[in-house]
């Protein structure tokens, strides 16, 4: 029975500490200080993906706040006289040269811009004979008032008319507003390629499968550059809204179509910006990123300093308190000290001796208290005293006497 007890006790000791050695990691894992790790670690985590979804954001807002729209293209529906030519003249008398008006949006201040015009029209024997002609654009700002100067530009101003958007019903001029402010303006020449008869042949010939496949045209588009490196100022009457084209030859000219094209010159951090875009992206995402953990980070810190310093600073106060001994001055002048009361219960204790029951192999155990032992101790002594004790009388003692 006694061996059977004991291989219980043994077998249930070795279960519980192969227990133990199992849940031993678990329990650490688990434990207060790798609790408060862990979720540290989880905020520092979500706030570091946070911050960098949002500088992620912030570069692409700059990006397309901060880089302008690197080519504009501006089609441009040019009007022409249909009026006939007096006496039959073909040339420029008693005619009006085609030009278009078109809106222009999209253009920023404080950047320069190359502003070019590209012409498609036919290598025609009429387009061919015109020799050179100009093409001539005016960039304008918006409306000015009645009361300021409006300089008349190289081009005609009058009866202008736009009928890209339909025809339009005529408008009565508006009280207060003017024409629009011609920002900048310039006039280039242009010339269709010369080939020779035998160039010119040949060339055809060699393409004419593309023309009665109809894949190709008999034309050729020209691109003339008339505003270089042009910049505009800051503020709204500064900004182009609009433009005005307009083609000038000895001849009508046959055109199939005509666009303005802005292009932006980019210098400086817009060129690196816009040339670089993921190399710029990485770096200034990164660097925006690390500007914001660092502003967290130091200011969690602080705040932790701050808060941990007071922390601290309770607790020891709290630690002085609870050993602290108080004296306080009593009735006469001097001081007692006095310490604080105990939580602890207090066990009510007896005086009076007892005796305990023991096994009968034993010695009896008894118990007396203080004053009970003292007491006891007294008459245990005075029942030790005996005859031998008691002082003998002396000589000259006995020789007193007898004279008495």
């Amino acid at each position: 029975m006694d061996n059977s007890h004991a291989d219980y006790k043994e077998g249930r000791a070795i279960s519980t500490r192969a227990k133990d050695i199992l849940l031993a990691p678990l329990r650490l894992a688990l434990s207060p200080t790798l609790l408060r790790t862990y979720l540290r670690t989880f905020l520092i985590l979500l706030t570091s993906t946070t911050l960098f979804a949002i500088a992620i954001v912030a570069y692409t807002s700059f990006y397309v706040a901060y880089i302008p729209v690197q080519g504009i293209s501006v089609p441009v529906y040019l009007h022409f006289d249909t009026s006939t030519p007096a006496h039959g003249n073909d040339g420029a008398a008693g005619r009006r040269f085609p030009y278009g008006v078109a809106d222009v949006k999209g253009l920023v201040a404080r950047q320069k811009y190359d502003v070019g015009v590209e012409i498609e029209l036919p290598r025609s024997d009429r387009n061919l004979a015109a020799g050179n002609w100009m093409v001539g654009v005016e960039v304008r700002g918006p409306g000015s008032t009645v009361g300021e100067e409006v300089r008349k530009g190289l081009l005609e101003w009058e009866g202008e008319e736009d009928f890209s958007r339909g025809k339009q019903r005529a408008r009565m001029p508006v009280p207060g507003v003017g024409r629009p402010a011609v920002l900048a303006r310039s006039r280039r020449p242009a010339l269709l390629t010369y080939r020779s008869w035998v160039t010119e042949h040949a060339y055809r010939t060699l393409r004419l499968p593309l023309y009665v496949l109809g894949w190709g045209q008999e034309s050729e588009t020209l691109s003339v550059l008339l505003l270089e490196s042009v910049e505009f100022e800051r503020g709204w009457r500064s900004i182009p809204t609009s433009l005005r084209l307009e083609v000038r030859s000895a001849t009508p000219l046959e055109i199939y179509r005509v666009k303005v094209l802005f292009v932006a010159r980019l210098e400086g951090l817009r060129w690196v910006m816009y040339t670089h875009r993921l190399a710029s992206f990485v770096v200034f995402t990164s660097l925006f990123w690390g500007v914001e953990m660092g502003v967290v980070l130091l200011t969690w810190g602080y705040f932790t300093l701050l808060f941990g310093a007071g922390r601290a600073n309770e607790e020891e106060a709290a630690s002085r308190e609870k050993s602290f001994i108080k004296s306080e001055p009593d009735m006469m002048g001097a001081t007692t000290p006095k310490t604080e009361p105990s939580s602890a219960p207090s066990t009510p204790r007896s005086d009076t001796s007892r005796t305990f029951p023991t096994l009968s192999n034993q010695q009896s155990l008894h118990y007396s208290s203080g004053e009970a032992g003292k007491i006891k101790r007294e008459q245990d002594r005075e029942e030790k005293l005996s005859l031998e004790d008691v002082p003998l009388r002396t000589e000259a003692e006995a020789d007193d006497e007898d004279d008495d």
